[in-house]
């Protein structure tokens, strides 16, 4: 009994790892390759390959060999087999439609910057479930996976948005909230760590240490995320890397409010950005004391994770590598010399709704390659 449950196992994982490694192949690959990196017999790989087409997520077609009486047959991954549908709560509330693949082929922000004045918060309750319905007649000719959410702020273990600035109270259940809508299962989880995951899915290293930070345009405050052999480490109550009390930098809350108040005189981040790419002498003056508190808190991650990388989400992106370098020269100055031998910073990505929706529907697409659940997904109705 024990040796058929370890049987059946094996084989679970086995066909997990064709199929992940046919979605990694974009352009198909052939079954000898397959056989050939997982170490798999022909038999085992026939089995597999029949269970993986016998169900429509893959498809296999016939391509010219090096002789053209030679065809042989490539294995794809199907991208319209399933989708996710995402949904992303952070200064704006976006949603969007994610195929198999991993590609964006729909998203729409119904709140936020350029749709509508200040935080939706007073209107969330209202919003949410249209924005659900939104994506389901969307999603009305697309057989679904599963919801995913990305949520700013804190989120646990359980799924709950701990607390996040733009909704409306703390403690939010959205599978609660969505369950008179949809019966589908919904995965949410806390932005850093989603993009950081996105990361590894999109082809980054599992075994490296990675970390994401993102403090701001004053270099004090953010989350920050870790990424251990390709999992995020979320902590006991899902909040690990949240707080920003935890991390002394040279420049704290009374000198960061000073510099607001500036910054806000000149007409906000986005014009004190432009008079630093001019090198505007107050704006710089600011920028030095920004680059030292990131350099302080790349220290700290240094110091404590001891990781391969760090990726840093910031406004200062458009700087390119003169940001990375001045904050990276100030961080080797704090940190233990050692520590810095293997570690590689650089910039993540700009965080945009594209982004995030795509990082939403992770977890959803993992059900199929991480878990290996292969049953048919559904044709939705709007309740």
């Amino acid at each position: 009994m024990i040796c058929g449950q370890n049987q059946k196992t094996m084989s679970a994982h086995n066909r997990t790892s064709v199929l992940s490694l046919i979605h990694r192949s974009k352009q198909g690959i052939s079954r000898t390759e397959i056989a050939d990196t997982l170490a798999l017999t022909r038999p085992a790989l026939t089995k597999i390959a029949a269970q993986l087409i016998g169900t429509g997520v893959v498809r296999q077609r016939m391509v010219n060999g090096l002789r053209r009486s030679d065809p042989k047959a490539l294995m794809t991954l199907n991208p319209h087999w399933g989708y996710a549908a995402c949904i992303a709560l952070t200064h704006n509330l976006a949603i969007g439609i994610l195929n198999l693949r991993g590609e964006l082929v729909y998203h729409e922000r119904l709140a936020g910057d350029g749709v509508s004045r200040g935080s939706y918060r007073d209107q969330f309750d209202e919003l949410l479930p249209q924005a659900v319905r939104r994506l389901l007649t969307e999603c009305r000719d697309r057989p679904l996976l599963g919801i995913g959410v990305l949520s700013s702020g804190y989120v646990d273990r359980q799924g709950i948005i701990r607390f996040n600035g733009d909704l409306p109270r703390r403690n939010v259940d959205l599978r609660a909230m969505l369950a008179p809508l949809t019966d589908l299962p919904v995965f949410v989880d806390e932005d850093m760590r989603l993009l950081l995951r996105s990361r590894v899915w999109a082809g980054m290293s599992p075994e490296e240490y990675l970390v994401a930070v993102s403090p701001g345009v004053y270099g004090y405050g953010g989350p920050e995320t870790l990424v251990v052999r390709g999992e995020p480490y979320a902590g006991c109550d899902g909040c690990a890397g949240q707080f920003r009390w935890t991390v002394k930098v040279p420049h704290e809350e009374a000198a960061v409010h000073r510099m607001m108040e500036q910054v806000a005189a000149w007409g906000g981040a986005e014009a004190y950005l432009d008079r630093v790419l001019r090198r505007d002498p107050e704006a710089m003056d600011i920028y030095r004391r920004v680059v030292e508190n990131y350099g302080w808190r790349l220290a700290h991650i240094a110091n404590t994770y001891n990781p391969n990388t760090i990726l840093v989400y910031s406004p200062y992106a458009p700087l390119g590598a003169d940001f990375v370098e001045a904050v990276s020269g100030v961080m080797k100055q704090q940190a233990h010399p050692v520590v810095c031998e293997r570690l590689h910073v650089e910039l993540g990505g700009d965080r945009t709704d594209r982004e995030r929706l795509i990082a939403a529907g992770i977890p959803v697409l993992s059900r199929v390659f991480e878990d290996g659940l292969l049953v048919s997904p559904r044709r939705v109705r709007v309740r």
